[in-house]
Order: C-alpha cells, then sequence, then structure tokens
C-alpha cells in the first residue's frame, strides 16, 4: 500500500495522463458542462425571477448537479471510478427533486421544510414514484438503484468491485486497475449526465423555450459525439 504523498502523486499523474489518453471523453464533458453553465446564465437574465419563484430554487438543483458532476469527472480522470460515482449521486438526485419540483412546484415547500416535517419530505421525496413524462425516467432510476446496490454501502457487490483476496494478503484497490471496465464507467458517466442536462432542458422548455431551440443543434451534436465515442469503444473491445 503506497504511503499518502505517494498515493496523491499517482492521483495527480493518472489525471494529467487522462488529459491524453481520452481527450474525446473530456471534450465531451467540458461542452456539457459549458452547455449546463449557459442554462444557469439563462436564468440570471431574467429580471422577472425572484426567489419566490420555484424556478429560482430549480437553478440550485442545476448548480449542484454541475458542482456534482464536475468533480466526478474529475476523480475519474483519476481513475478513481468508485469515488466519482459516489460524488455523482446526490447529483443525480438533484435531478429528479427539481423535476418534482417543477411539475409540483408545492414541493419546493415541503422540500425547503425537511427538518420540520421528515415525514413528508421522505413520502414526496424519497418514496413517491419519478415522475412518469420525467425524460430518461427509467434510465436514472436504474442508475440511482445501481449506484445503492454496488456504491454506496459497503455490501457483499462493493466488495467484490473494490477488493482483491489472494493467499494471506487482501488488496483494496485505490485506483482502476481494470481498463475495460474503467472506460465502462468513464461512458456510463457521461451518458447519465448528458441525460441529466436533458431533464433539465425539458424543464426549461415550458418557459424558456427560446433557450432550448436556439441550443438544440449544438446539443443534438454533443449528444451524437457521445454515441460515437461509445459505438468506437464497443468495437474495439466487442462489449
Amino acid at each position: 500500500m503506497p504511503d499518502y504523498l505517494e498515493y496523491t502523486s499517482d492521483s495527480d499523474h493518472n489525471f494529467k495522463a487522462a488529459l491524453l489518453r481520452i481527450p474525446e471523453a473530456v471534450h465531451i464533458f467540458a461542452r456539457l458542462d459549458q452547455h449546463i453553465t449557459a442554462m444557469v446564465q439563462h436564468l440570471g437574465k431574467l429580471p422577472e425571477l425572484t426567489a419566490r419563484d420555484a424556478f429560482f430554487f430549480i437553478g440550485t438543483f442545476v448548480l449542484m448537479f454541475q458542482r456534482q458532476s464536475r468533480n466526478g469527472f474529475s476523480l475519474l480522470c483519476r481513475r478513481m471510478s468508485y469515488d466519482a460515482l459516489l460524488v455523482l449521486r446526490p447529483g443525480i438526485e438533484a435531478v429528479i427533486f427539481a423535476y418534482r419540483i417543477f411539475r409540483e412546484p408545492r414541493l419546493l415547500e415541503v422540500w425547503a421544510r425537511r427538518n420540520d416535517n421528515f415525514r413528508e419530505f421522505s413520502q414526496e421525496f424519497r418514496r413517491a414514484e419519478i415522475p412518469g413524462d420525467m425524460p430518461h425516467r427509467d434510465a436514472i432510476a436504474r442508475e440511482i438503484d445501481f449506484l445503492n446496490d454496488y456504491w454506496a454501502h459497503p455490501s457483499i457487490n462493493y466488495f467484490a468491485s473494490s477488493i482483491a483476496i489472494a493467499d494471506r494478503e487482501i488488496r483494496v484497490h485505490f485506483f482502476d486497475h481494470n481498463d475495460p471496465q474503467y472506460f465502462l464507467v468513464l461512458l456510463s458517466f457521461l451518458d447519465i449526465c448528458i441525460k441529466a442536462a436533458e431533464v433539465f432542458r425539458r424543464i426549461w422548455t415550458d418557459r424558456f423555450n427560446v433557450f432550448v431551440t436556439s441550443t438544440e443543434e449544438e446539443f443534438r451534436r454533443l449528444m451524437g459525439d457521445c454515441e460515437t465515442l461509445k459505438a468506437r469503444w464497443r468495437e474495439r473491445t466487442g462489449r
């Protein structure tokens, strides 16, 4: 097991190497991040938007997703996919919370009063079904379930993906050592982040349709480039 300074040095090396090894993935994520920034900046240009408006707080969920996805992707570049997916998890939940409030603005108060009435919050935000018309509802729900089953808790699934047991030796992998598995997680990460952005675009459509239509072509190119990258990976690996 490396000492802490060696561990951080390896992490920094992996990040710099990723800029050379996976430039297409880095470029796709940077373009997606720029798109999210543009969505938030559009809100800031609307003088009628105030803290009394549910959309004001939906904007904070967008920023939460951006922060978590940025940090998660940085960890992926360091070949720390376990940590990356844990960091992304609240970002994905922020997408679902935002869509719930978009569909039922009264839920903003339920969310804000979580500590006063946890039972109502839990019922509306944890137990209630994800709205059926949310884009990519099933894929996003599967991602949350997957993270809960394999990443969020020290279950047997977590141990199976993180630990190697040999004769009289137990190893915990701090960095991704299996290239095919690493690239699978990387592409899945990009895919779910693009799906999350589509949810926010759906929210924006009802009220800020000009932004959505003016960026449609650019966003479709981003989606197409991600699909092309996934297809190339499948050709190389047969997965």
